[in-house]
Order: C-alpha cells, then structure tokens, then sequence
C-alpha cells in the first residue's frame, strides 16, 4: 500500500508540473504577437549596368584586315558570302567570334577565318575601352536576278546612277550620299586591283536590298564588266558594311552603277 505522505507528494509534483507547463504556454492566456521590426532603410546605390561595345567603323574594321584579305576570301570554299562579328579588347585583341549569317559551311569555313582575324589587331575611337567588329567576306558574287528570275545587269544601261524596285522608297540624293561617303572602303578594292595589273577600270554595277532598318543585305552583280572578280567581291564586302536609311513603305531593292577610270 501506499502511504497517506506519498501520495501528498506524488499530489504535489503533479500540481507543480502543471503549473510550469501552464506558464511556458502563457498560462492559457492568447501569446502576445509582437510585429516584426522594419528594417532600417539604408540608402543602396545600385551598380550601373555596363553598356554593350559600340560597333566599330567600317574603315577601321578594313584597315585592320586590309592586308589579309586574300587570304580571308581564300577560306570561302564556295560561291556565296559569310558575315563574322567579334569583340575587340582595349588592347585591339579580336575575341568572341561568332557567325552572323552564311552561305558557306560554316564548320569548315568559319575556323579558317577567325584563325586569320585572331592575329590581327584593331585600332579603337578615342576613350573607347572595346567594340564589335562585323564584316561579309564575299566569294564569287552571285548575279543578280529580275523579278521573271533571268539574270540581269549585262544588259543594262552603262549610266551612272541609282534605281530602286518597290514596294519600299528611297530618296535617291541620300543613297547617293551614303554610297560616295563609302567611296574610302572600295578605293581600297581598285588600289588593290591596280597592284595586281596596271590597268583597271569599267562599269562596277551592284544590287542590294534595303530592310525596314536600313541594313543593306543580298548583294548581287547587276552587270560589272570591270573584268576583274575580285575588285568586285571586294566591293560587294564594302557595300555590305554601309548603313541607308530607312526606307518608307517597306524594304527597297536598289541598283547602283559606278564607273571607274573610263573617258
């Protein structure tokens, strides 16, 4: 049996057990929620996202590959164009290779081409820390087609001019305008030519379509008769560098002809 005392204390501890548990719990009142403490506001400056390189001029990305050239359009295993771009470093180091658009298989042709352009350097703007590069190396310029698919040029007009097929507009004084300002990239093609032979001169006759943006694509021989094809692959990889304005109405095919050295 169990004593009167022990159960006075078995009596006592459970009392006192049930005390503590009620008061760890708040003694069966509803616990008290304090709000969460605002953080104090600290005056954050946020770091400035870098800005993407700015493209490089056209005449700097052709004198920096000015004397590669040949060797450059020699990568192109068939007819038909490459566009690459690449960043270049402060120190004018080309890196970051990547293929725009093709004609050629890229797999064979774009390694030769970046190994080229990887030895060479590039001269930045002024206060400019890097920049992309972009140029179309050009190999047999295909000839451009009329509207029936028949190859046309050859039979055009020897005059010196603009003309644009719809469905888009130009004003035919600022392609003038964009075309001799370029006149600097394709001397570079003539000069070259002249060291080849003495003598070159004839009818350069290029077409080219003009996007919603101005970006000239699908450059085409409209009916050179130079006689020299890499004067005019040459030309063809300048005119791909040139920026028109926006046509009006949509993109605009245009059809130009220059001619050199003729009385």
């Amino acid at each position: 049996m169990i004593s009167a005392v022990s159960v006075r204390v078995l009596h006592l501890s459970c009392l006192t057990l049930l005390t503590l548990l009620l008061a760890a719990c708040g003694g069966g009142r509803e616990p008290v929620v304090r709000a969460a403490e605002t953080p104090p506001v600290r005056n954050v400056q946020r770091t400035p996202k870098s800005k993407p390189p700015k493209p490089l001029p056209a005449e700097d990305v052709l004198f920096g590959l000015r004397s590669v050239l040949s060797e450059l359009r020699a990568c192109l295993t068939e007819p038909g164009a490459i566009r690459l771009q690449w960043r270049v470093d402060r120190r004018g180091n080309p890196t970051d290779f990547d293929v725009v658009w093709s004609e050629q298989p890229e797999s064979q042709v774009a390694p030769c081409l970046t190994a080229i352009i990887a030895e060479r350097s590039f001269q930045l703007p002024d206060g400019q820390q890097a920049g992309i590069a972009s140029w179309t190396f050009v190999r047999d310029l295909k000839t451009a087609t009329s509207r029936s698919g028949r190859a046309t040029g050859t039979r055009r007009a020897r005059n010196h001019g603009v003309q644009f097929d719809p469905p888009g507009r130009l004003d035919a004084d600022e392609v003038n305008g964009v075309v001799e300002g370029g006149m600097r990239l394709y001397a570079h093609c003539l000069r070259a030519a002249v060291e080849r032979e003495s003598s070159v001169g004839g009818k350069l006759a290029l077409s080219w379509l003009v996007d919603e943006q101005g970006r000239p694509s699908d450059v085409a021989d409209a009916g050179s008769d130079i006689g020299d094809q890499a004067v005019v692959d040459c030309a063809a990889e300048c005119f791909y560098a040139l920026e028109f304005p926006e046509p009006s109405g949509g993109s605009v095919k245009v059809t130009y002809a220059l001619l050199f050295n003729e009385d």
